[in-house]
């Protein structure tokens, strides 16, 4: 996967093959969520709300929290953001972008495509 953070820019990471079990503190509460361990700063603090990509550019996830004792990133997949996003705001349609459209080009940003471009977590890559 790759990410573009605030501070340290481009970085990239390696998705993890299964779900982690997560205690949420002062809650007794567990939740299991996707991660990754990153090859270089990415997903640090600060870099809660990073959006991550695959290697084709489709986004697939959004950064929430680091774990310092594993060295993993959490993340929650952007099919659920959009998802919460689309039933609270009760919109008929949402768009995200592929990376090529948060680059800059002689024209500005790249333009939005016509297809949603919501990716599911793809293990094997």
């Amino acid at each position: 996967i790759h990410g573009i953070d605030s501070e340290r820019g481009a970085g990239e990471g390696r998705l993890a093959s299964h779900q982690v079990g997560i205690g949420l503190e002062g809650t007794g509460s567990l939740t299991f969520e996707w991660s990754f361990k990153p090859r270089c700063e990415l997903g640090m603090s600060g870099d809660s709300g990073t959006w991550i990509f695959t290697e084709t550019g489709k986004l697939l996830g959004m950064i929430w929290g680091f774990n310092y004792l594993t060295g993993m990133v959490y993340y929650t997949p952007i099919y659920m953001v959009s998802d919460h996003i689309t039933r609270v705001l009760e919109a008929q349609d949402m768009w995200v972008p592929e990376i090529q459209h948060l680059i800059p080009n002689d024209s500005g940003y790249g333009t939005p495509p016509s297809s949603r471009g919501i990716s599911e977590p793809n293990l094997g890559a």
